[in-house]
């Protein structure tokens, strides 16, 4: 009988996917940001190098997760920072990791995820959250904060204001916007971008892709969830190769023989590293040494992020694959 809940559940939100048009064709995906329907105080976020991290009632979490089809492994190492709160919030806080523990399974439907155990009972229901950073295909991009505040890049120019949800509606408020000039194409697009930001009424998310509708509910503009290469990453068919990338603007890595380390910027899916690198200047066998000259011609040609299957891969301005990194896990570095 949960078996069939389970199912009855996920093919209601799959007719309402079918029914939403082209856009639900995408594949679906754990990855995300998601807040629990019978808590708002509950969030957690799935990122695609296979962690996560989120919000309890009290504390924040994080851990690392795999998904075989529509099977989910949470793994052991989940952590907990140790600030007490009130013994109701305390109480939901901790039923809530030790179900987590127990999720075994998950379906993606529209803007809803469920988890449930190997049993196939349904442990929490999830709906897509709009807080977070989202990148448009033309370079253009949107952060949502949670206090109701956004930011944001219009191509040119920064943007600003606050805006409200109230279920799948969306509306921009007190909208501001720096004034730099640049070329008049740019400029063009640039008006047609908050032009489009001024019609907004509604918003649906799908998997990693938000979508601003106007009052008519017709597609105004598409973004897909950013997400940063944060933490430690060991080169795929090189484990002695590093990079490690802070948030802040700053890497640090360990090529084949030397240390090196420098300022990077991400706009998008755009990876650059406008200052070079700086290297300490040890000497290795020529082996080494013509691997390590490899590694960095690479590095710099590196144009574009993307995660494959978990893996961080950095491509040249034409789409080809340079490097190939897989994260390293907190338990690997113990």
């Amino acid at each position: 009988m949960k078996g069939k809940i389970f199912l009855a559940l996920s093919l209601v939100l799959v007719g309402a996917v079918i029914c939403a048009g082209c856009i639900s064709e995408k594949e679906p995906s754990i990855e995300g940001n998601w807040v629990l329907n019978s808590n708002d105080k509950i969030t957690i976020t799935f990122n695609p190098d296979g962690t996560f991290g989120g919000q309890a009632p009290v504390n924040g979490f994080g851990g690392t997760y795999t998904v075989d089809g529509n099977k989910l492994i949470i793994g052991e190492d989940i952590i907990q920072t140790l600030i007490a709160g009130s013994e109701a919030d305390m109480k939901a806080e901790a039923e809530f990791i030790s179900a987590l523990k127990n999720a075994a399974r998950w379906q993606v439907a529209e803007d809803k995820l469920i988890l449930a155990d190997v049993d196939d009972k349904i442990l929490f229901i999830f709906t897509a959250s709009i807080v977070g950073e989202w990148d448009g295909a033309d370079g253009t991009s949107l952060n949502f904060y949670e206090w109701g505040s956004f930011g944001g890049y219009a191509g040119l120019n920064s943007i600003g204001g606050e805006y409200v949800v109230h279920g799948g509606s969306l509306v921009f408020e007190n909208m501001y916007m720096t004034e730099l000039a640049g070329p008049e194409s740019v400029m063009n697009k640039e008006g047609k971008f908050i032009n489009a930001l001024n019609q907004v009424a509604g918003f649906k998310i799908y998997g990693n892709v938000l979508v601003l509708l106007d009052s008519e509910g017709k597609t105004l503009l598409t973004f897909e969830r950013h997400f940063e290469p944060l933490g430690e990453w060991v080169l795929s068919d090189n484990p002695g190769v590093t990079v490690s990338f802070d948030g802040d603007g700053s890497f640090v890595g360990q090529a084949p023989v030397n240390y090196f380390g420098g300022k990077y910027l991400i706009h998008g899916a755009s990876l650059t590293f406008p200052e070079g690198f700086t290297q300490t200047l040890m000497a290795g066998s020529d082996e080494m040494n013509k691997a390590e000259d490899e590694f960095f011609k690479n590095l710099k040609k590196t144009a574009r992020y993307a995660f494959v299957d978990g893996d961080l891969v950095f491509l040249d301005a034409k789409g080809k694959v340079l490097l190939t990194f897989e994260r390293v896990m907190t338990s690997e570095r113990a």
